[in-house]
């Protein structure tokens, strides 16, 4: 039961990883998101002033750039998505891997103690 135990351990330690890496892949996600938002933002200004000066040509590079960063603000919006659900599933395992772990132990602590009265020394 102990050798179930550490293999356990060795699940627990691989599936808090993958939750590091995925909150990771999140964060990044989103810092990329925002960093999309504010160009979005800036182009729109881009956009109106060009429009205001009468530059047709630099409205219309500006309204390319802004679909361009639209696309990209709806691809990383479903991988946040998509990811905060892994994120979610990994906690799920790992907290059913700690359970299961906390159970073992005290099973084994119950048949250790069960033992030891059997057979005193």
């Amino acid at each position: 039961m102990s050798q179930a135990i550490g293999r356990l351990d060795t699940a627990i330690e691989e599936v808090g990883a993958a939750l590091c890496h995925a909150a990771t892949q999140k964060h990044l996600a989103c810092s990329k998101l925002a960093e999309q938002k504010r160009r979005h933002a800036q182009l729109v200004e881009e956009l109106n002033a060009n429009i205001k000066k009468g530059c047709e040509r630099l409205a219309k590079a500006a309204i390319k750039q802004q679909l361009h960063a639209e696309t990209q603000m709806a691809l990383l919006e479903k991988s946040i998505a998509s990811i905060a659900k892994e994120e979610k599933e990994t906690a799920t395992h790992l907290i059913a891997l700690k359970t299961k772990k906390q159970k073992m132990e005290e099973m084994l602590r119950q048949f250790v103690c069960a033992r030891t009265e059997k057979h005193p020394r």
